[in-house]
């Protein structure tokens, strides 16, 4: 149900000339769903599931 989700969201991106922001409940709070919509440049407001955990990478270390 997510990968059809996905699909769903990334083809409206086709045809919208403006950023996408998805809004979703915390069922879609998954790297399925969240990991393809960030590759392709969509933004996604949830409210997370109590397991998910996030991070944003950190500068490179020399």
């Amino acid at each position: 149900m997510l990968e059809k989700a996905v699909g769903m969201v990334e083809t409206i991106k086709k045809y919208c000339s403006k950023t996408v922001t998805v809004v979703v409940d915390a069922f879609f709070s998954k790297k399925t769903f969240f990991g393809p919509l960030f590759e392709e440049g969509i933004y996604v407001l949830s409210r997370c599931r109590h397991d998910v955990v996030a991070w944003d990478p950190g500068p490179a270390t020399r």
